[in-house]
């Protein structure tokens, strides 16, 4: 028998949106952070290049996180987050 007490009941999780999404700089040059929404959780954070190929994937554990761009080529990313089986995508610019 669950109470109205019990965490798995009264647990949120965050719907992952574009716009819920902070990403800054951008355009960007090296460095990239993600501002995830409160109730996000861990989430999984990949940029893709212009033909969908993962170039870098990391883990967020927390509501911000730095991506690494060194060694990117100039272009248009898409940032894809991934979080409690809810997916936002983001474009960045690198320079």
């Amino acid at each position: 028998m669950a109470s109205i007490a019990d965490p798995t009941l009264t647990a949120t999780t965050a719907v992952l949106r574009p716009e819920s999404i902070g990403l800054f700089p951008n355009p960007a040059h090296g460095r990239a952070t993600v501002q995830l929404p409160a109730g996000a959780g861990p989430a999984a954070l990949t940029v893709l290049d212009a033909l969908g190929r993962p170039v870098r994937t990391q883990i967020a554990t927390a509501s911000k996180a730095d991506l690494d761009l060194t060694g990117l080529a100039p272009g248009l990313y898409a940032v894809r987050v991934q979080a409690g089986g809810t997916t936002a995508t983001r474009r960045l610019v690198v320079e």
